[in-house]
């Protein structure tokens, strides 16, 4: 019963460390476009979000690789697969806003960006 119960705790505090890492990632990446945004706000384009967003989506495109690779060899339990699970929809949610606002700034179009931004902001009840 106590090697069962070592196992469990070693997988969830493995798991923690993924997420932490994971969660590490994809703030500094965000913080990042954040900062490209704000840079671009006023002007009448979006030259820094346009040269850089790329990069910060195929970081952050890594950065969820990364965790489901190393979380796919986990053996989770009920509630981390709940969190596992819900992390995967925001995932998809976040690729989906991403887009919206790469196309938003390649098209120098304020309004479609502010969706994105919002649809960013609202995957936080993921977390």
């Amino acid at each position: 019963v106590r090697s069962r119960r070592q196992r469990q705790m070693c997988i969830r505090d493995s798991y923690i460390d993924i997420v932490d890492e994971y969660s590490s990632s994809l703030v500094t990446e965000l913080e990042s476009l954040n900062s490209l945004i704000e840079e671009d706000n006023g002007s009448d384009n979006y030259n820094n979000l346009n040269e850089n967003i790329d990069s910060i989506i195929e970081n952050i495109d890594d950065t969820i690789s990364s965790y489901e690779s190393e979380v796919g060899n986990l053996e989770l339990n009920e509630t981390l697969m709940r969190k596992h699970t819900s992390l995967e929809v925001a995932h998809a949610d976040m690729s989906g806003a991403l887009e919206q606002i790469k196309t938003g700034a390649a098209n120098n179009d304020t309004k479609t960006v502010r969706e994105g931004i919002t649809a960013l902001n609202s995957i936080s009840e993921f977390y």
